[in-house]
C-alpha cells in the first residue's frame, strides 16, 4: 500500500483550498521558498512543527490530517535488532534445531512456532540458534524482541516495532502501523519470554494474518493458543541411561553431562570425569532434572566441592523441594528448587542483596545498584554483584549506553522476588527504586535539551524498563506527586522516542490520583500533558489542559509558568 508523497498532498490540499503558495505561507507563518521546496520534493522530511502549522492553515479534516502526517514520515526500511550472540555453543540440541528450523522454513503453512517448556530449559538458546541458521532465508532479516521487561500486554507490538526500528505514529495503533510496514516484508521475528503477556496473542495472530511474509518464533512457558500456532515442547537434556553402568566414557555421551562438565571446567579447569566420580556426576545431572540452568548453577560448585559432596547437598535440598503439588507451575518444582539451594548457600548479606536486586527490570548499572541496595556505597554494591556473578545468579554485559549492566535471568529473578516478598522489605525497596529512578528521569529531562542529549536518549532507552516499573509502583502506591513528577520528567523522552500514546496513558493515570490537588507539581504535569496533546493533534484536549494548568499557576502566583501555559493556548 503506497503513501502519497508529502509534497503532492500539500499541493493538492492547497489548490483545493483555493490558496496560492504565498497565501498559505502567510497563514502558516512559513516562507514561500519553504513551501515551494516541500511541494517540489527538494525537502522530503518536514519538521513535525511545520506539518502542524500547515495542517492548521489548511484546516484539514481528521482523515486528511492522518494521511498528511503519515506522508511526512513515509515507510522506512525495517532495521531489525540484532540476534544476541551467545558466548558458548549450544550442546545436545541437534535434533531440536533441525525440527524447529524445519517448522520455521515451512513458509505459509507454519508462520507461528512456539517453543514451550519450563523456565531454564533452554528455549531462548534454541530459538537464537535456529534464527541464526535460517537467517539467510528471510530477505528482510531476523529480529529479536525481548519481552522480559514488559508487564502490560498492550505494549508487546510496540516493543516489536521498536526492535524493528519502526517509529510510532501518534494516530496509528501499533497493530495498524506494523501491518502497513510489514505487509510486503519477508521477515522472521523472535519474541522471547511471552508467557506473562498471553493477552497479546490475539494481536500477534492478527498481525500474522495481515502480513503474509512475516514469521514469528516465540519462546514461552505456555502456548499462545491461537489459530495457526505450531507448538514445539523443549525437553530437558538427555541424562545417562540409569540401566547401564556409570563408566566415565559412557556418561560423557549424555548432553546433560557434557554441559555440566563444560561449565565445571569454566570454574575448575582441571575437572574431569573419571571412574571414581562418574556415578556422582551422573546423579548430579539426574537430580537437577537435566535442566540447563540448573546444571550450570550446580557446576559452579565444582570450584569448591567434589562431585560426591555436591551430590549429597543436592540430595538434601532437592529431595525436599521436588515433587511438589501438581497444581504448582513446573518451575516451582524443579528450577525453583535449584535456585533455592544456591540461594541458601550464600551468606546472609548476599541473600539480602540478591532479593533486593530483583526490583530492577532489564538489569542495573553499578551506580543504580549502589543507590538501591547498598545505601549509596559503590564498593559494597560491587562486592555483592561480584559474589552473585560467581554464583551464576547475575550476569554482566555491556549495555547499549556503554555502561556495564548486571542482569538476572528471569527464572532466577522470579525466585528472588518471592524471597523479597517473604522478607517484608518489598515496599521499602521498591520505594528506594522509585525514588532513584525519579531522580534519574528528572536529570534526563534536563540533559535532553543540552549537549549530551544523544547519550541521554540512549541511557533513558536502556533504563526504560526500570523507569516503567518505578512509575507503575508510584501509581500503585497512589503517590500522586511522585507519579506526576515522573510524567513531567519523561514527557520529552516519550515524544522523542515515539511513545506518546503510552506516555499519555501513564500521565492520565497519574493525574487521576488526586484530581482536587492544587499544587505546582500537578500544574506542571497538566502543562506537560498539554504539550503531549498538541503532539497527538488533540487540540481541544490541549486547550483544556493548558487552561487548567494556567489557572493553577496563576493561583500559586507563579507568573513565569503561567506565561508558559498561556503560550500553549496561543
Amino acid at each position: 500500500m503506497s503513501v502519497e508523497r508529502f509534497g503532492d498532498q500539500l499541493r493538492r490540499y492547497r489548490v483545493a483550498a483555493g490558496m496560492t503558495q504565498e497565501t498559505l505561507a502567510e497563514r502558516a507563518g512559513l516562507s514561500v521558498r519553504g513551501i515551494s521546496d516541500l511541494e517540489r520534493g527538494v525537502k522530503q522530511r518536514p519538521h513535525p512543527e511545520t506539518v502542524r502549522l500547515l495542517a492548521a492553515a489548511l484546516d484539514l479534516s481528521a482523515d486528511s490530517l492522518a494521511s498528511f502526517r503519515e506522508s511526512a514520515a513515509p515507510r522506512s526500511r525495517v532495521a531489525p535488532a540484532a540476534i544476541p550472540e551467545p558466548l558458548t555453543s549450544l550442546m545436545g540440541r541437534e535434533d531440536e534445531v533441525r525440527a524447529v528450523a524445519s517448522h520455521v522454513r515451512s513458509g505459509p503453512g507454519v508462520r507461528l512456532v512456539t517453543l514451550t517448556g519450563p523456565g531454564g530449559v533452554g528455549k531462548t538458546r534454541l530459538a537464537i540458534h535456529v534464527a541464526n541458521d535460517v537467517h539467510g532465508e528471510f530477505s528482510d532479516g531476523v529480529a529479536f524482541v525481548s519481552l522480559a521487561g514488559l508487564t502490560d500486554p498492550r505494549l508487546v507490538l510496540g516493543a516489536m516495532a521498536t526492535a524493528l526500528g519502526i517509529r510510532e505514529l501518534p494516530d496509528r495503533a501499533p497493530l495498524e502501523l506494523l501491518s502497513r510496514q510489514l505487509q510486503e516484508r519477508r521477515l522472521l521475528v523472535v519474541m522471547d519470554n511471552f508467557e506473562h503477556l498471553l493477552a497479546a496473542a490475539t494481536d500477534l495472530a492478527a498481525l500474522l494474518v495481515a502480513c503474509p511474509g512475516l514469521s514469528v518464533l516465540v519462546t514461552s512457558r505456555a502456548p499462545l493458543h491461537v489459530t495457526g500456532e505450531q507448538e514445539y515442547p523443549v525437553r530437558p537434556l538427555a541424562l545417562p541411561d540409569p540401566a547401564r553402568p556409570f563408566a566415565s566414557g559412557d556418561i560423557m555421551l549424555s548432553p546433560a553431562v557434557t554441559l555440566f562438565v563444560r561449565q565445571a571446567r569454566a570454574v575448575q579447569p582441571e575437572f574431569a570425569v573419571i571412574e571414581a566420580n562418574a556415578a556422582a556426576v551422573a546423579a548430579i545431572c539426574a537430580r537437577v532434572d537435566g535442566l540447563p540452568l540448573a546444571l550450570e548453577l550446580a557446576a559452579v560448585r565444582m570450584k569448591t566441592l567434589a562431585p560426591g559432596e555436591l551430590e549429597a547437598l543436592l540430595g538434601n535440598r532437592l529431595g525436599i523441594l521436588t515433587g511438589g503439588p501438581q497444581d504448582h507451575p513446573t518451575r516451582h518444582r524443579t528450577v525453583r528448587a535449584t535456585i533455592g539451594w544456591s540461594h541458601d548457600l550464600m551468606p546472609a548479606a548476599e541473600q539480602v542483596a540478591f532479593r533486593q536486586l530483583a526490583v530492577f527490570v532489564g538489569g542495573t548499572t553499578l551506580e543504580s545498584a549502589a543507590a538501591v541496595v547498598a545505601d549509596g556505597d559503590t564498593l559494597t554494591a560491587l562486592d555483592h554483584l561480584t559474589a552473585l556473578m560467581d554464583q551464576s545468579l547475575v550476569q554482566r554485559f555491556e549495555g547499549t549506553d556503554g555502561h556495564a549492566r548486571f542482569v538476572m535471568l528471569e527464572t532466577i529473578r522470579e525466585y528472588a522476588l518471592e524471597q523479597l516478598a517473604l522478607s517484608g522489605d518489598d515496599m521499602s525497596v521498591r520505594d528506594l527504586h522509585a525514588a532513584h529512578f525519579l531522580q534519574f528521569a528528572e536529570r534526563g529531562e534536563t540533559e535532553l535539551t543540552g549537549p549530551h542529549q544523544a547519550d541521554w536518549m540512549t541511557r533513558l532507552e536502556t533504563e526504560y524498563g526500570n523507569l516503567r516499573a518505578a512509575l507503575g509502583w508510584s501509581i500503585e502506591r497512589e503517590d500522586a506527586p511522585a507519579s506526576q513528577q515522573f510524567g513531567s520528567a519523561l514527557w520529552r523522552f516519550w515524544a522523542a522516542s515515539g511513545r506518546l500514546n503510552e506516555g499519555r496513558d501513564w500521565l492520565d493515570r497519574a493525574l487521576t490520583l488526586d484530581p482536587v490537588d492544587v499544587s505546582a507539581v500537578r500544574a506542571q504535569a497538566l502543562l506537560r500533558r498539554g504539550n503531549m496533546a498538541v503532539d497527538l493533534a488533540d487540540y481541544p484536549g490541549a486547550r483544556r489542559l493548558y487552561e487548567e494548568s494556567l489557572s493553577l499557576f496563576t493561583s500559586l502566583g507563579d507568573e513565569v509558568k503561567a506565561c508558559t501555559a498561556l503560550d500553549g493556548l496561543g
